[in-house]
């Protein structure tokens, strides 16, 4: 019965946000010989333009903070560009 649970473990984290972000870059440069590169921009996008969709349908229902919103994204761009200078 335990192999069971640790197969709807597996199932779940390769269909959330783990599964988007590491799972299938891999699987597109292990499988179909797409350049890694690629492949992690390609899984970027297409997290960012779910994560639009469903943001804007919480803002039309009232269900999102603004204000807090602009501060995390102040925040986060920030962050990406400390973090590219540091590592460059």
């Amino acid at each position: 019965m335990m192999h069971l649970n640790y197969f709807w473990i597996a199932m779940s984290l390769s269909h959330g946000v783990v599964g988007a972000t590491k799972i299938v870059p891999f699987a597109l440069a292990l499988v179909l010989g797409v350049d890694l590169r690629y492949a992690m921009g390609a899984t970027l996008v297409s997290v960012i333009a779910t994560s639009s969709g469903a943001a804007s349908a919480y803002v039309r229902e009232g269900f999102s903070n603004i204000r807090i919103g602009m501060f995390l994204e102040i925040a986060t761009a920030s962050g990406a560009i400390i973090g590219a200078a540091v590592l460059r």
